[in-house]
């Protein structure tokens, strides 16, 4: 027995132990140190991100370490370890990274948002070439002059012309612009575009004035176009329109603003299967040493509005939450959140998992093992991300923490947790290729058919905070069903795909082609 599978066995053994008295379906133990990730005690400033950089099927881990160091860099591979290395070793108040295919040539990238002004550009772009290396790129060469005080990018084909263009979250208390927007000219290079209604949205939540605390991209009337959700002491949402436009149909398309509360992640995600995605949003924040607590909202999409069935629904209504994602832990067709859990003080809290009843509703559960040693742990989370790391079928989840009270103290962690549920449910593994032609395959929509019922999942994103992943291996958890019967796929703001999936067998990796 290898040294790796002696680790997880001896994992398994001791949450059987540690969980004999309390059912839960979730198992998860912690395997980072012993494939590979055990990071320095660098300031996390945001969620990880995730994505298959060099395209070698294995999903890959990037993680921002604030100004205190480079980009950490794992690359996932067959064996089921990583390989460290570091990008943007250029000085900078590092902030959000992005994953997806900047350039067009099939594989994704990797985009930084800088923060302060010391050292532009504040957008950075490293590209991963034919060889699946990331290489730096200069502001000449992407376009990226403006100096911001920017969070974090979310890369995006906002005028559908098959590339990704980019939307940054920049911070209005050190400039007068708190959203910029760029048009990619298909090559990678950037030119900034005028969009009044989107630059001129404002949530200021206190005491952070001048900062949003995020946002994330739905098409919540399948229009093609890419709608925003704002989130900060409150929520605004913003419909995309032709030419890099928008539309605030907050009033009439959400039941609330919602003004006063405070909001900070989101996630888009098929709540019960009816081919309409749903939103969860995260209440509360923290910044730096400063909680603002808040509750969650789970808001159901019927027929492009919202309505709000928090209530009843089993979802928490205190303390904060941030950075959260969206994954079938249990294999059981309906779509499960992880939320990070933040407290007050200086003593790291155990997260919350929700389990989807397929009611409309949740099982809130802290027995799953996401947790490793809380003793002495005085960070909280920064976020987290849903990945199938080693391609067995059971999602697992990477967890990143931080510590900064502007005090000179700096710590933070990364935490991956391999998912050892046992249970009869099946799945399906779909690999998606990163463009089709000249169109980029992210945010895209799978359909799922089974003779038991339909899935619905979106490409790319598994949870937006102040990250961006792109996992191109989107994973369906599908019960007890055996017997497969199509798969569409839809691009966004492109063309339909079809594939006959009667001959195609349950709990394997079926690839588009």
């Amino acid at each position: 027995m290898g040294f790796l599978a002696l680790v997880i066995l001896l994992g398994v053994l001791l949450q059987l132990a540690s969980s004999q008295t309390t059912v839960t379906p979730f198992r998860f133990v912690e395997v980072g140190p012993a494939v590979g990730i055990d990071p320095p005690n660098n300031d996390k400033v945001g969620p990880p991100t995730v994505g298959d950089l060099n395209q070698d099927g294995y999903l890959d881990i990037v993680q921002a370490n604030h100004a205190n160091a480079p980009v950490d860099v794992w690359y996932g591979s067959s064996r089921g370890t990583f390989r460290h290395t570091q990008s943007f070793v250029a000085p900078g108040d590092r902030h959000g990274t992005s994953i997806a295919d900047v350039d067009g040539n099939g594989k994704p990238d990797l985009v930084l948002a800088i923060g302060r002004d010391t050292y532009p550009p504040n957008i950075r772009v490293e590209l991963t070439n034919n060889r699946g290396t990331l290489v730096p790129t200069t502001s000449t060469q992407t376009g990226f002059k403006d100096v911001d005080f920017l969070f974090t990018t979310r890369l995006v084909d906002v005028d559908r012309d098959g590339d990704l263009d980019l939307i940054a979250l920049a911070a209005y208390l050190y400039k007068p612009r708190l959203w910029v927007i760029y048009k990619n000219n298909g090559t990678g290079f950037f030119l900034r575009q005028s969009s009044p209604v989107l630059e001129a949205a404002r949530i200021i939540p206190q005491p952070f004035s001048g900062i949003h605390n995020g946002f994330f991209v739905i098409d919540y009337n399948n229009d093609g176009y890419p709608d925003l959700f704002l989130l900060g002491q409150g929520i605004l949402l913003l419909k995309g329109l032709p030419n890099f436009q928008f539309q605030d149909v907050t009033n009439s398309v959400l039941p609330s603003n919602y003004a006063g509360r405070d909001f900070s992640s989101g996630v888009v995600f098929d709540l019960d299967n009816d081919g309409d995605f749903d939103v969860y949003i995260s209440g509360g924040y923290r910044y730096k040493d400063i909680l603002s607590p808040g509750s969650d909202l789970l808001l159901e999409n019927r027929n492009g509005i919202f309505v709000d069935i928090s209530a009843g629904a089993g979802i928490p209504q205190s303390g904060g939450r941030q950075g959260i994602g969206a994954a079938d832990f249990d294999n059981d067709g309906f779509m499960d959140i992880y939320l990070p859990s933040i407290g007050a003080g200086q003593q790291r809290i155990v997260d919350i998992i929700l389990r989807n009843t397929g009611r409309k509703s949740f099982v809130q559960l802290t027995n799953h093992g996401v947790r490793g040693n809380l003793t002495g742990d005085i960070t909280y989370p920064s976020g987290m991300q849903p990945l199938d790391y080693d391609r067995d079928g059971r999602v697992d989840v990477v967890v990143s923490t931080r510590f900064n009270f502007n005090t000179g103290r700096y710590f933070g962690n990364v935490q991956l947790f391999k998912n050892i549920v046992a249970n009869s449910n099946n799945y399906l593994i779909v690999k998606v290729p990163v463009k089709i032609g000249t169109r980029s395959t992210l945010d895209a929509v799978l359909i799922l058919r089974t003779s038991g019922g339909s899935f619905y999942r979106r490409v790319g994103t598994v949870g937006d905070g102040r990250t961006q992943s792109f996992v191109d291996q989107v994973h369906f958890g599908i019960g007890r069903n055996s017997n497969l019967v199509s798969l569409t796929l839809k691009l966004f703001g492109g063309q339909t795909i079809v594939k006959d999936l009667r001959q195609v067998s349950v709990n394997t990796i079926y690839t588009v082609t």
